[in-house]
């Protein structure tokens, strides 16, 4: 897994203002391996979505060009699936003919070969049994699904994955980033994902990208993740490496995405080549040596004062 499957190469996006533009960020460089589960984090405002548009063939940067497989962007395609915070379903549609509208529009197969691909995707994502159902009918989390089945039964080049699990309480978030785990570990699906959440970061991601405020936005750092690949949510906040690699992204978050222009100010930092970093485990604190008696009998006349 070590050829260039996406590519975005000195990307930067400008909007228009009064008698000036402003730029959101500038000359981005990145580039995915086939397979790969890449999060970019970052705070509002910096960039992260017109980013995911630009991947999705909806926006147009003002400089550069994204590559996949070895073809520019030049609009939206059904090679790239978009996930979005919203689960966006046709609400007159079953779960079925959600799923099954996507598959059609891929391909022109008979009926039911495409109802085959749909169930396989339904299955999938864990909604069998709920194929007659309307969004009406479902819960946040099962529309969600819906949506993760929609994406992936038209087998897409790359998943773009815009905060999808945001608006849902912490207990169904947690099982739809397991299933979404599960999947591409299974199929080996290449994703790109947008996040606020470190902890979800470290759980799914090969690679996190840490961007900094905007405007003028960059890519900072990559965390290369040092959790092994078969990380299990009961355990993983457990692995020695873990919190290593939670505080240098939320002291990046908290301190470094504010002050990183100077920062790097003077040091020729090259955006085409963003620095990776992989956290080592922090030492542990050194025990204190042991009190003797004659020490807390000294504490004890100096608390007296006698």
């Amino acid at each position: 897994m070590t050829e260039k499957f996406m590519s975005i190469e000195g990307v930067t996006r400008r909007f228009p203002a009064a008698g000036s533009a402003t730029t959101v960020f500038e000359d981005l460089w990145l580039s995915m391996r086939r397979g790969e589960f890449v999060c970019i984090i970052g705070h509002s405002g910096c960039g992260k979505t017109t980013v995911l548009n630009i991947l999705a063939g909806l926006d147009r940067p003002s400089a550069g060009a994204v590559i996949v497989d070895g073809q520019a962007i030049e609009g939206p395609s059904i090679d790239r699936a978009v996930i979005f915070q919203s689960h966006a379903l046709l609400p007159w549609r079953s779960v079925m003919g959600n799923v099954a509208y996507a598959v059609a529009s891929r391909w022109h197969r008979p009926r039911r070969e495409i109802v085959a691909q749909a169930q396989k995707f339904i299955d999938l994502v864990g909604l069998t049994g709920a194929e007659a159902k309307r969004p009406a009918e479902l819960s946040g989390g099962m529309k969600q699904r819906v949506g993760i089945a929609r994406a992936l039964s038209i087998e897409p080049k790359i998943m773009l994955m815009d905060e999808p699990f945001s608006a849902l309480d912490a207990l169904t978030r947690g099982t739809l980033q397991d299933e979404v785990r599960r999947i591409c570990l299974t199929t080996g699906q290449t994703v790109f994902m947008i996040t606020h959440d470190v902890d979800e970061a470290i759980y799914l991601a090969d690679r996190i990208v840490l961007m900094t405020n905007g405007p003028s936005a960059v890519f900072a750092e990559i965390v290369d993740n040092p959790l092994p690949k078969d990380r299990q949510r009961a355990d993983f906040h457990r692995h020695p490496l873990y919190y290593a690699t939670r505080n240098h992204i939320i002291d990046f978050l908290i301190a470094r995405s504010r002050s990183f222009a100077a920062e790097i100010a003077d040091t020729g930092f090259d955006r085409r080549h963003v620095p990776v970093v992989r956290p080592l485990a922090e030492p542990a604190p050194t025990p204190a040596a042991p009190v003797s008696t004659s020490q807390l009998r000294l504490l004890n006349r100096e608390r007296t004062g006698s």
